[in-house]
């Protein structure tokens, strides 16, 4: 296939940068991966993990990605708003903690499938923004307080992510992307809001679903 890929680049007068491109195995019998891949001359290196537009991708019997990356960024956003944002009102900073910190989380939150414990260290988080901000213990709980101010822990933020993904889809006028959405159900029927989205139930009944569940 890559020598296809080659061939085909040259009669078209391109080339590939063979330095850039790494192969990952994943799947049941990624230990027995070992045989070399080449692009054109240039051998491919075998990585354990792969990071392609910030999301990092991990080798292995699954495929995993990995959250460290994810949090390291946010506490140096974090950071780096805490350090300017001392003297300003608590919400004023919770809101830029939201508008700057929180997308970091929330990026490809749709598509990438966090472990349950990796879902859980990234809502403790966010959590401790809220503890910083209002000068919370640790080991207090926030979720009351969280609810009280509107708002939503990061779980119940990552189910709106994809409530809105899931009716893009739906409204889109492509049927490759109709049939995106169903094949997702037909793999994951234990997704409630997915299930909810392609059997017409409206957004509003499904975002209030997710606040009453909160």
């Amino acid at each position: 296939m890559l020598d296809v890929c080659v061939s085909t680049a040259d009669s078209v007068c391109l080339s590939f940068n063979a330095y850039k491109p790494h192969c990952v195995a994943i799947g049941k019998l990624y230990k027995l991966v070992s045989e070399p891949m080449c692009l054109g001359s240039v051998l491919i290196s075998w990585v354990t993990s792969v990071k392609y537009l910030s999301i990092t991708l991990m080798g292995g019997r699954s495929l995993a990605f990995n959250s460290s990356c994810v949090k390291h960024s946010f506490f140096a956003a974090c950071n780096s708003i805490y350090a300017h944002a001392k003297d300003l009102d608590e919400v004023v900073h919770l809101t830029l903690q939201e508008s700057y910190c929180l997308p970091i989380l929330t990026y490809a939150a749709v598509a990438v499938k966090y472990t349950a414990r990796q879902e859980q260290e990234l809502n403790a988080a966010w959590n401790s923004v809220y503890r910083r901000i209002f000068g919370f213990n640790k080991w207090e709980s926030v979720k009351a307080f969280i609810k009280g101010l509107g708002r939503l822990d990061l779980h119940h933020v990552f189910m709106l992510r994809r409530v809105n993904f899931y009716l893009s889809l739906q409204s889109s006028g492509l049927t490759v992307l109709h049939n995106v959405l169903w094949s997702s159900l037909r793999l994951n029927c234990s997704d409630w809001i997915l299930f909810c989205v392609c059997y017409g139930r409206s957004k509003y009944e499904i975002m209030r679903k997710i606040f009453d569940d909160y």
